[in-house]
């Protein structure tokens, strides 16, 4: 459990009275995410392994994807190509970026789900 600073609270107690989280944003953007992370665990066989994770952490996904074969170089492409979205992420929750990742987590699921059936 992460013990937030008196300045972050009264941060997201700012934030949550005068930011209403557009949530087709927030989603479209953890939608690219996911998308993305299982585009590549689509590629090199990883996907069941990735919905078995019991927590999605980056050191996680990196030792996932050293045990799968996958360049350090095309991972370390993947995390790059995900700041724009951690961006708009944090613009659009108005969290820092480990409680957006949370977020995300808590729909890691059903996001892929969901990609997977428009695929």
């Amino acid at each position: 459990m992460r013990i937030y600073t008196p300045e972050e609270r009264q941060r997201m107690d700012d934030t949550a009275a005068v930011n209403v989280v557009d949530t087709t944003k927030r989603d479209d953007a953890e939608k690219a995410i996911v998308g993305a992370i299982a585009a590549l665990a689509r590629k090199y066989d990883a996907m069941d392994a990735l919905l078995a994770l019991e927590d999605i952490t980056i050191p996680i996904l990196t030792a996932l994807a050293n045990e799968k074969g996958v360049p350090e170089t095309e991972f370390g492409a993947l995390i790059t190509s995900l700041t724009p979205y951690k961006w708009q992420l944090e613009a659009v929750t108005g969290l820092i970026w480990s409680d957006c990742w949370d977020g995300l987590k808590s729909r890691f699921k059903k996001w892929i789900q969901e990609l997977s059936q428009v695929a």
